[in-house]
């Protein structure tokens, strides 16, 4: 119930602070970036199945995303 509450407050903060418009690129960005680490998640799963298949010595996820999660 308080989750609800600090989020409500976080969000009408947001607004009054920056403004509607900054608000919502705000939470575009928030949302471009989770799907962007989930599509480094998908591959890290590809990857080590791929690597098992093939008889390779599998990567750690640290070492993945540092290859591929760099921008």
């Amino acid at each position: 119930m308080y989750g609800t509450y600090l989020i409500l407050v976080f969000v009408l903060i947001l607004f009054a602070v920056g403004g509607v418009e900054a608000t919502m690129r705000f939470f575009a960005y928030v949302d471009i970036e989770l799907r962007w680490h989930w599509v480094i998640f998908r591959a890290y799963l590809l990857r080590r199945k791929l690597e098992k298949e093939l008889g390779i010595k599998p990567t750690s996820f640290s070492e993945h995303y540092k290859t591929y999660g760099k921008r």
